[in-house]
């Protein structure tokens, strides 16, 4: 991923291939896959950074804010149209994120657990029908 993110053109090969081959022995290239595995473990990594969760939130202001508690959705929504008024606030979202965000989330996921679970429920069929026997 490395070689790829900063345009290296270097050969990667995995240490099993690599022994494998110096005993004279061959077998198909495992990069490709091993390459598109990886990359998904990349993006997991980032999104559980900082910066990826941040990300990950940005595209969910709407729900994020309809799940506020206490009808601080709305009060928040108020505020962002009178100027000035959330750049007040600011110093306030440090203190007041940490205490708000779990009961976001305990509002969030119950709603969002259906489309994860409508989203997911064909591929893990076809996995556990068909798929399974080729991972194994």
């Amino acid at each position: 991923m490395t070689a790829d993110k900063k345009g290296v053109p270097i050969e990667v090969q995995d240490l099993a291939h690599f022994a494998a081959a110096t005993f004279g022995y061959t077998f198909p290239d495992p990069n490709p896959e091993v390459r598109k595995q990886w990359a998904v473990f990349d993006a997991f990594i980032k999104l559980l950074t900082p910066q990826g969760f941040a990300d990950l939130m940005g595209t969910m202001w709407p729900e994020l804010i309809d799940a506020m508690p206490l009808g601080m959705g709305r009060m928040m929504r108020l505020l962002g149209k009178i100027p000035g008024a959330l750049s007040l606030m600011k110093p306030m979202f440090p203190v007041l994120f940490p205490r708000l965000l779990p009961k976001v989330m305990d509002r969030l996921m119950p709603h969002m657990i259906g489309d994860v679970v409508s989203l997911i429920t064909q591929p893990m069929i076809d996995y556990l029908q068909d798929g399974a026997q080729n991972h194994t």
